[in-house]
């Protein structure tokens, strides 16, 4: 098969260089790779086009796109999007992500498996470990393979088959203003209209479709500072696999899944219902319409009659429900008998589930500090 790898860049030249190490590092096959850099307009344009230049690339034609004028991000990446056309497969990498030394391996093999599967959207190389809605702790449950699928879409290393973008090109050409589909979580609706990833998520959400994903992440964002970014941070940075040459993918009806806001749907392990009827699962507490449904599961305090509780013991959360583990942390709500909220605030047993590693004198010291920092903060505002 033959492929392409698309690094976007815009004016971070030791970012593009990063990116373009590890890429350059990985493991490749005999097949043509070929690697396209294309480059938003900006005052150090010469800079990048020089700094490219000097790269070498022996798996394939190494080329650049050096645009005369602003494209802003959305219009950028569908023009690399569009890439896709002469290939089987594209792998697009803005310039602040670094990629494993398996990745082109993985996705060469993720093609291979679920390429012409109608409901699959595209690939991802990274792995959530956040609900970026929430801020919450996501692990899926692993059922023995290296993919499971979700309702969501990143943009932090992501691959298409060309079936697969022209699939979301033609959406997007119909779609330019579009109300919510029902599955689409209600931050990314949000989003600025400069986002591609917001047109991108709606038509996996209006189409019904999945995104294949790694258990352990193939790609790794760096959070530098740039246009859609003020400052650097770690909140979004996993761990890499390394050296894996060999992949064990199950077919897409066999696959654990989960929607757009990370809550598990029904498949061969895990069922949704309770008394013969639907259950909502709102675990992360991000739902803001319940979509006609009788039974809600929800770690937050809502006003509606307990049906059951459940304990949060298990990991990953969802696993609760299933082996009906006692406890008072999680709630089955009848969303059909409303009654007075029997709480108010944060539910506290979710926030010592989620807190690992860190001891409750250092997050309380986080706490302090930041509180404390923020007054200040303000203060100078004042006497401005």
């Amino acid at each position: 098969m033959k492929s392409v790898i698309v690094i976007i860049g815009y004016n971070r030249p030791d970012s593009l260089e990063r990116c373009y190490r590890s890429v350059r590092k990985a493991y490749y096959r005999t097949d043509t790779v070929d690697l396209i850099f294309s480059l938003d307009h900006s005052d150090i344009q010469e800079k990048l086009i020089a700094l490219i230049s000097s790269f070498d690339w022996p798996y394939g034609e190494k080329k650049i796109i050096a645009h005369e004028e602003r494209q802003g991000l959305r219009r950028h990446v569908i023009s690399c999007g569009d890439l896709a056309d002469g290939y089987d497969y594209l792998i697009m990498l803005e310039d602040d992500i670094v990629v494993s030394d398996s990745f082109w391996l993985y996705t060469d093999e993720a093609v291979k498996v679920y390429g012409n599967d109608p409901s699959i959207a595209g690939i991802s190389l990274y792995r959530h470990t956040v609900y970026p809605q929430s801020g919450r702790l996501f692990e899926p449950e692993y059922t023995g393979g290296d993919t499971f699928l979700m309702q969501a879409a990143q943009s932090w290393g992501q691959a298409w088959t060309n079936r697969q973008w022209q699939g979301f090109r033609t959406w997007y050409d119909n779609n330019q203003v579009f109300d919510q589909p029902e599955g689409m979580a209600d931050y990314s609706y949000g989003w600025d209209q400069r986002s591609w990833l917001r047109y991108y998520m709606g038509y996996v959400a209006a189409e019904h479709k999945y995104l294949v994903y790694p258990y352990h992440s193939f790609s790794t964002n760096m959070e530098d500072a740039g246009e859609n970014r003020k400052y650097t941070d770690t909140d979004y940075q996993v761990s890499l696999v390394r050296d894996q040459k060999e992949f064990r993918m199950f077919p897409a009806d066999r696959l654990v899944r989960y929607d757009a806001f990370y809550e598990r749907m029904d498949d061969d392990s895990f069922c949704c219902i309770y008394d013969g009827e639907k259950v909502l699962m709102d675990l992360n507490g991000s739902h803001s319409k319940y979509f006609g449904a009788h039974y809600l599961l929800s770690t937050r305090y809502l006003p509606y009659a307990i049906v059951k509780t459940y304990g949060l013991r298990m990991r990953p959360q969802e696993v609760n429900f299933r082996e009906e583990i006692p406890g008072e942390d999680i709630f089955l709500y009848d969303l059909t008998k409303p009654v007075k909220k029997q709480k108010h605030g944060i539910n506290p047993n979710v926030v010592r589930y989620d807190v690992r590693a860190v001891s409750w004198a250092r997050l309380s010291f986080l706490g302090m500090t930041e509180f404390a920092q923020n007054l200040r903060k303000k203060r100078k505002k004042r006497r401005k």
